[in-house]
Formats: structure tokens, sequence, C-alpha cells
């Protein structure tokens, strides 16, 4: 009866796993069926022979295959009694997920903590193990303050301690928990307290290579990050590691270093969904850096769009880099030509990312002197952001001629959003030309208050007093201009405006 009890408890947990396995099939998206099948465990036969059960639990238990037994606990728990020894195995599988990259089974972690409690009553276990073990499923489960004290209390077992890679796993452990309870400092000599005890403990070098990171010691760092090697129970966990370097390289200006950890990095995204987001995040805040981040990022951002043409960041992302990499002097073709191909982009970008772009393509147009180009990108950027974006919309207004449009927005500019001397000089040129000469003169001197040395500013305010019928101001103003400018463009022509008083 046992025996038979056992089997329909097997079959009955083979066909959840089944069923759920059709489920999550049936009701994803096509297009997300590749990527679920290569992120599916094998489909496991466990023996209904508890001895034999137990042997294959260990096996691959041993062999790193922490995923595979989570994926196959129920069905060990249908061959095994919960309290077996072999289910130890399953257990100590679901903590290893629950202290890494995965979310915790809960249920399942603090069952752990349970069968390994009762395990303190029997005598057959060394107690320092078992603390240590304990110690690691009230860690997965957020408990730090009680898993510090079990793995204060392990390194207090003497049998435990004299083992050096035992000891310095524990170490480890102990300093994630303080890092955790927010003793950073005390958690990196924890740290390098495993790593006197197990150099090769990749686990430690990691986390004192982030322990660095935080703290903006990117070549502390690095070097740490450079001796992580991973065995077979940290399958998948090098490419974790790989995607941290990849920042820290970028942060250290070694830009082609980068950019080879990312390309070794998509080689493996298939399996690992996080891996094109961590590196479009890493491009965006670096590929703009340089010359040479940009036209390798380019690289990246088309084939993102050709993986991924639904990210619109990374169509807004491939519009920025081609737009710098022409302002450092790449041909990167006409202005007519890209823009076709940049409204072919910006349709698919939403309005928070879209803002840049149309401002440095206005920038673009304006560097040809295409103001009424550069006035229709300007309002795009303003009307989908507002903001700052108004300076550039307003000094192109200003450049049509259209003062009476340009005014309450550069008002805006220099009053409130960007106030400093080229919003006030702005303000001033649309002043003038609205008629309004004593608010121009206010806006031209708050502009020389903020930039002493703007030329035009200095003359234009000249100017301004001109137009007002303040000759003996505007001639002063002038002289002071003609005197700290003599070079400028416009000291012939203000000569040719005072014959009488210039020198």
């Amino acid at each position: 009866m046992e025996v038979l009890a056992r089997l329909a408890k097997l079959a009955r947990s083979g066909s959840r796993n089944s069923r759920d396995r059709r489920i999550a099939q049936t009701t994803a998206p096509i297009e997300a069926i590749p990527g679920l099948l290569r992120a599916a465990q094998p489909e496991l036969h466990v023996p209904e022979n508890p001895d034999l059960a137990s042997k294959l639990a260990e096996q691959l238990y041993d062999s790193g295959a922490d995923t595979v037994l989570s994926a196959a606990f129920e069905q060990f728990s249908a061959v095994l009694d919960d309290d077996h020894d072999a289910m130890g195995f399953c257990y100590m599988a679901e903590i290893n997920l629950g202290m890494g990259c995965h979310p915790p089974n809960t249920e399942r972690i603090e069952a752990a903590v349970a069968h390994f409690r009762t395990k303190q009553e029997t005598g057959r276990y060394q107690m320092g193990s078992l603390y240590y073990t304990i110690g690691n499923g009230l860690s997965a489960l957020g408990r730090e303050d009680e898993a510090k004290n079990l793995y204060m209390a392990a390194l207090n077992n003497r049998e435990f301690a004299e083992d050096p890679n035992l000891a310095a796993q524990c170490f480890k452990n102990l300093g994630t928990s303080f890092e955790r309870l927010g003793q950073e400092d005390v958690a990196a000599e924890h740290y390098r307290e495993a790593l006197r005890r197990n150099p090769n403990l990749p686990e430690a070098h990691s986390a004192l290579a982030h322990y660095h990171h935080r703290n903006g010691r990117y070549e502390e760092a690095l070097e740490c990050f450079d001796q992580v090697v991973f065995t077979k129970r940290q399958i998948g966990r090098a490419s974790t590691i790989s995607g941290w370097r990849t920042n820290v390289l970028f942060s250290l200006g070694d830009g082609r270093a980068a950019f080879r950890e990312i390309n070794r990095l998509l080689s493996e995204a298939d399996a690992a969904p996080w891996i094109w987001p961590w590196c479009a995040r890493q491009i965006a805040a670096f590929g703009r850096a340089t010359i040479q981040n940009a036209r390798l990022a380019q690289s990246f951002w088309n084939r993102c769009i050709s993986e991924h043409p639904e990210f619109e960041r990374g169509r807004a992302e491939w519009l920025l880099t081609s737009l710098y990499l022409r302002q450092q002097g790449d041909d990167i073709g006409t202005y007519t030509k890209f823009r076709s191909v940049f409204e072919q982009h910006i349709a698919h970008v939403n309005a928070e990312d879209a803002a840049l772009p149309w401002d440095r393509l206005g920038h673009w147009a304006q560097d040809e002197g295409n103001w009424e180009e550069a006035e229709r990108c300007y309002r795009k950027a303003y009307e989908l952001e507002g903001g700052h974006y108004g300076y550039c919309l307003g000094t192109a207004l200003n450049f049509l001629g259209r003062y009476e449009e340009s005014r309450p927005i550069l008002v805006e500019q220099a009053e409130h959003l960007q106030p400093d001397a080229m919003s006030w000089f702005q303000l001033g040129v649309a002043n003038v030309n609205c008629g309004r000469l004593d608010e121009a003169i206010g806006a031209y001197k708050t502009a020389i208050e903020l930039d002493p040395d703007y030329d035009l500013a200095l003359f234009n305010l000249g100017g301004a007093y001109w137009n007002a019928g303040d000759l003996i101001e505007a001639t002063r103003v002038w002289y002071i201009a003609i005197e700290k400018f003599p070079d400028h463009d416009l000291v012939v022509k203000v000569r040719e405006m005072l014959p009488l008083i210039m020198p």
C-alpha cells in the first residue's frame, strides 16, 4: 500500500508539472514561446524507489543543478518523506536559489529551515554545518539578524571552523548579513577574512568588488571582479559578473573593453532575459561619452532595434547617437536624408524620450541656417516636454522675426526655467523688437551681470538706449564696449553711427 500511495502521489505531481508547462505555453504570446522553451527545465524522471531518488537528488545537488531540483521538488517530495535526509538536498537547492538571483520560494525555504532544525536533535550532523545551513535559509527569507547569529555560532564550532572552504563561505555570508543590516565596512572585513581562508572563493571576490563599486573605487572593483571564477555550482552567474564588469569598465573610461564584454554577454541573451535591458542601460548611460563609444554604440542600437523593434528607447538612443556623431564631425549623410530616417524612428518613440532627439535635430537645422526647420523641430520638443526646450524655440522665433510669439516663451525661460545670460539676452532681443525698450534694457543689463564678457549683450544694450533716445547713455555703453572688445565686428558699425564723438 505504501508503494502504491507513493506511485499515486508521484503521478499526481508529474501531472501537475505537465499541466503547468502546458498552461504556460498556451497562455504565452507566440513570440515568447522560443524563450519560454529555452528557459524551461528538462523534464526529470524521479525514480519511485526512495534509495534511487535519494542518490539522484544528491548527484543533482553536487553538480549544481539547483533549478532542476527545484522544478522536480514535488516529485522528490512524493517519493521521499518530508523528514527524509535526502530531502535536505532539495531544501538546500531552494535556499541557494533564494540567496541568489531567483525570487525565493518562501514556503519551501521556511520548510527547509524547519527540516534542518529537526536534524539538530538527532546528533547525527555536525552542528556547525546545521547552523550554517539554517542561517542561509534565514538569510534567504530576509531575516538577517537571526542569520548573522547562526553564522557566528557556526564559526564558533571548532570542527566547522577548521574546514577552510566552509569557514570561508560562512564568513562571506556573514558579511552579506552585516551588509544588509547596514554595516558595510564590517561586511567588507568579513569578505576579506573569507578570502584569507579561501583565496579563490568567487562569492567573496564578487561581494568585495560590489563594495568597492558602490563606493566609486572602480580600479579596486575591477581587480576583484577579474578574480571571480565560478564553478559548476554557480552556472549562469558568470554572465552577471560580466554585466557588472561592463559598468566598471565604462566608469573607468575603457569603452572598447566594455563593449567586448557586452558582445560576449549578448551571445547568452537568449537564455538570460536581463541581458538586453542591462546592456541597453549601460550604453544609454555611457554610449555618447566619447566618439569611440558612440561608434560602437550605434552598432549596438542597430542590433537592438533589429532584435527588439518594439523597444522604443532603443530607437531614441540610435537617433541621439547618430546626431552626436554628426556633431563630432562624422558624416551621417545629408539633413534631408537623415530627417526621413529620423521620422520613421521617432514615430515609434514615446513622448518621454522623443523631446531630446527633436531638439538635437533642430540644432542640425540651425547649424545649416535653416531656421524654419529648426523652429519646427524645437517646437516639437517644447510641445512634448516644455521646460528648458523653450530657449531654443524662442531663439528660433527671434531669428524668424516672430518676436510676439517668442517673448512669452523667453520670459518663462529667463525668469524661471533657465535664468542664464543667454536667456536674458534673447528676451532682450524680443523686447526691443516688440517695442518694450525699457524691458529690453533691463534684460540686457541682467545678461551682462550674469556674464560680464557677453560682448553682443553690451553692444545691444547701447543700441537699446539709442533706440530709446538716451544718446548719452548709449554713448557711454558703446565706449565701454569698444574699449573691451576692440576687434568686434560691431565696432565699425558703432563708429559709423557716432562719427562726431568717436576719436
